[in-house]
C-alpha cells in the first residue's frame, strides 16, 4: 500500500492548509518530484519538505527552490562546531 502523505492529494490537503506547493526535476531530468513550502510565523524563512519519490531528485533545482522560498538548511550542522567549541572553553578553563 503507498503512503497516503506522499501523494498528490496530501500535498493539495496541505496547500488548503497554508503550505505551498511546487516542483522540481528528478535526476534523470524526465520526472517531476513535489516540494512542500511552509513559511515559518511572520519571519521571511521557510522550511521544505520534499516529497518521496521512485527517483533521486536534481540537487541543483533543489537549491533553486531553496533560495527562491529562503528556506533554512539544517541550522544546527552551522552552528554545531562553534557550540562544541563554546562548551570545550568553557569546561577547561
Amino acid at each position: 500500500m503507498d503512503d497516503f502523505r506522499q501523494s498528490k492529494w496530501w500535498a493539495e490537503y496541505l496547500s488548503n492548509r497554508g503550505w505551498l506547493v511546487d516542483h522540481i526535476k528528478a535526476a534523470d531530468g524526465k520526472h517531476k518530484i513535489q516540494v512542500l513550502v511552509v513559511k515559518i510565523g511572520f519571519w521571511p524563512i521557510g522550511m521544505l519538505k520534499v516529497q518521496r519519490a521512485e527517483y533521486d531528485p536534481d540537487f541543483e533545482d533543489l537549491k533553486r527552490i531553496r533560495y527562491k522560498y529562503r528556506a533554512i538548511k539544517r541550522w544546527w550542522n552551522r552552528w554545531r562546531s562553534r557550540i562544541r567549541r563554546v562548551i570545550k572553553r568553557r569546561v577547561s578553563g
